[in-house]
């Protein structure tokens, strides 16, 4: 009976078993040697028992709880008084370290409410188990900022979240909680070395490019080209529907159905599909000027160098005409408050977010497969959790015969300090997408 919890110290006076699991009766056999606030030694004298029900991970599949009558002392030098401490348990949960291991670990794969229902404690006090555990993971790896830094954002359990990634290096670095400006910029300024970014690619959100500017005053702001094309396939699409409505219904749900004929580039139809297309276009005037003004649109990322793209760009807007303006014009109001930072795209080689919108469809499946689980828990699982993050080693320094660095001499002249030089760039996209894929049990 003595050896019921398997903890080093603890003697077990009783176990009493019940429905709802067990409660043992247990005392903790080291005792200090010297006072905890002033040091001194030899001054202690017992000062009664404060009696404490710990939470212990589970024997036989049933929560365990220790009732300890845990000895108070007090100290004669100083008059101070202090509980006596053991190193097994968690003070600020009230419960074994191995159960706070064990509630870490569980609620990466399983809901709140399930693992408080396994181990016999609140949901509210799993809940802080597991942020500490995220807090401390957190403080555990900060990354260093990229060249080229992305940010997007997608909708999870409801609600549109912000995306860090490092395309430079293609890994991720965060997904956040919400989108707003204070969130991610808390998130930007936890990026070491922030002085390397050149070049951030985002969406047209307004507060991303307010806090970019905050925080990377020197970078180039480009606008994601998918995002505004896709701009351009939007009022495309609001024509078809337009269409839809006038034709027959049979007629109308057939585009509909092949509405992907329309969307795509011409270069990605199959003959077949090119002559629906045409057919259609040949049909509906209207859906054709629609059609001609996407494709024109696209076709501006075909010049080479701003002043091209920005004539191109102008051109565009200008020859949209004016039966046609209700349907384009979010476009041309986008394509004008943010025309710098469209145009940026052709001063930088041709920067785009695809690696991030590739990551995006990945949480998109993690989300359908995550029902339940807290954001939390995914992120945590998602960034931390396999401990997978790819670290590169800075150029290597040059060799000075001094010891301010830790330069040390050998046999064979200097060599550099034994240290970890190495910065965390992020984690690959592959290991993030495995690692949520993993089944929630």
């Amino acid at each position: 009976m003595t050896d019921f919890l398997r903890l080093p110290h603890w003697d077990v006076q009783a176990v009493h078993e019940h429905a709802s699991g067990y409660r043992v009766d247990a005392t903790y056999a080291r005792q200090p040697a010297c006072c905890s606030k002033c040091g001194v030694v030899d001054e202690l004298y017992r000062h009664g028992t404060l009696a404490q029900a710990l939470n212990d991970t589970t024997h036989s599949g049933k929560p365990v709880v220790i009732d300890w009558q845990r000895q108070r002392y007090r100290c004669r030098a100083c008059e101070a008084t202090f509980l006596q401490a053991a190193l097994d348990v968690d003070d600020k949960h009230l419960m074994t370290r191995r159960l706070v291991q064990h509630i870490e670990k569980a609620t990466l794969r399983r809901t709140y409410v399930a693992v408080a229902e396994e181990v016999g404690v609140s949901e509210g006090t799993i809940r802080s188990v597991f942020r500490a555990y995220a807090d401390r993971l957190e403080a555990d790896h900060v990354f260093s900022a990229p060249g080229v830094l992305g940010i997007d954002e997608l909708h999870l359990r409801g609600k549109a979240r912000c995306i860090l990634t490092n395309i430079s290096d293609r890994q991720i670095l965060d997904f956040l909680e919400d989108r707003t400006k204070d969130v991610v910029y808390r998130a930007l300024l936890r990026l070491e070395h922030r002085e390397r970014v050149q070049i951030v690619t985002m969406d047209m959100y307004r507060p991303y490019l307010t806090v970019t500017k905050l925080v990377f005053p020197k970078a180039v702001a480009v606008v994601d080209k998918f995002h505004i094309q896709r701009m351009a396939s939007q009022s495309l699409d609001a024509m078809r529907k337009l269409v839809g409505k006038r034709v027959s219904r049979r007629r109308g749900t057939f585009i509909k159905r092949h509405r992907h004929v329309l969307l795509a580039r011409p270069a990605n139809l199959t003959d077949e599909q090119r002559l629906l297309l045409s057919e259609w276009l040949g049909e509906i005037p209207e859906l054709r000027a629609a059609y001609d003004l996407k494709e024109q649109f696209y076709d501006i990322w075909e010049e080479k160098g701003v002043t091209a793209a920005r004539r191109s760009l102008h051109a565009w807007r200008a020859a949209v005409p004016v039966n046609l303006t209700h349907l384009f014009k979010p476009l041309i109001t986008a394509s004008t408050n943010w025309e710098a930072e469209i145009l940026n795209f052709f001063a930088t080689e041709g920067v785009t977010n695809a690696f991030t919108e590739a990551m995006n469809r990945t949480l998109r499946d993690i989300d359908r497969a995550g029902r339940g689980y807290s954001f939390e828990a995914l992120r945590v699982r998602a960034l931390f959790a396999h401990g997978v993050v790819t670290k590169r080693r800075p150029a290597r320094l040059g060799l000075e015969r001094r010891d301010v660095m830790g330069y040390r001499p050998n046999l064979m002249g200097w060599q550099l300090p034994s240290v970890d030089m190495s910065e965390a760039i992020g984690i690959p996209l592959s290991t993030f997408a495995k690692a949520l894929k993993e089944r929630f049990t």
